[in-house]
């Protein structure tokens, strides 16, 4: 038996290259941007749902508890989408398309909860053992023409290249409880908390950005909730704190 492997998307590296000597170049001035997103008051409590049979065999589970609040060390909260966008659209740089991006089922969950990918990227939605066969997705954007719904059986995987920006929920249509996201941004530098809510964008070029931090159960986090503007100038490093007050003070 097998049990379910817990897994966060951590920050996503683009890699820069440098020169020696003669004048520097636009890469040796990029940044690292770091920080952590916290979660303010109590969370909601997290529902449970009973696993049948075929499930409960492959999981080694009697139940899903429901993963929207996921709080970890120091209040740090996992899957959130941390983007930094040029303030002036003529210094925006288009990203390019991902490469080797999976989608994967595990037992009842999609792995990763919260998948961050650029326009254009071809993503492989795979079911390696699970009797979970549903990957619905729909985008919040119809323009955007995200939408697709795979039955994939054990062993099988299929493929979808999504457009953006959009904001794609993944669901089952057996499961309901059975949920993730995949976030489609139009800009190279973001990154998704992990189990410590920590986050870190790196090759960051100097200019002045947007900021803007996305959860499941909030969206955009307001503008108390931490900085929504940042200036990359000369330092080698920043670092950012967020937090997040959940909905209701977190009652339900």
């Amino acid at each position: 038996m097998r049990k379910p492997a817990f897994q966060y998307v951590s920050a996503l590296f683009l890699l820069a290259s440098f020169s020696a000597g003669a004048e520097p170049r636009a890469a040796e001035r990029e940044a690292v941007v770091k920080g952590t997103v916290l979660v303010n008051g109590p969370v909601p409590t997290p529902a449970k749902f009973k696993l049948e049979d075929a499930m409960r065999r492959l999981t080694e589970e009697e139940y899903y508890v429901e993963e929207t609040w996921l709080v970890g060390e120091n209040r740090g909260l996992a899957n959130c989408l941390v983007t930094l966008k040029a303030k002036n659209p003529a210094d925006r740089i288009a990203p390019k398309p991902m490469d080797k991006v999976v989608l994967d089922k595990v037992g009842v969950r999609y792995v990763p909860r919260i998948l961050a990918v650029t326009p254009g990227t071809e993503v492989v939605f795979r079911n390696k053992e699970s009797p979970c066969r549903g990957f619905t997705v729909a985008g919040s954007r119809p323009l955007a023409g995200n939408l697709v719904s795979f039955n994939i059986a054990p062993g099988s995987e299929e493929r979808a290249t999504l457009k953006g920006p959009d904001t794609c929920s993944v669901t089952c249509p057996v499961r309901p409880y059975a949920k993730g996201y995949i976030q489609v941004v139009d800009t190279p530098h973001f990154a998704v908390t992990d189990s410590k809510g920590a986050f870190t964008i790196h090759s960051v070029p100097a200019g002045e950005y947007q900021v803007t931090v996305w959860h499941e159960a909030v969206g955009k986090l307001p503008k108390d909730a931490g900085p929504v503007e940042l200036t990359v100038n000369n330092k080698n490093e920043y670092t950012l704190k967020f937090r997040v007050t959940p909905p209701g003070n977190g009652k339900k």
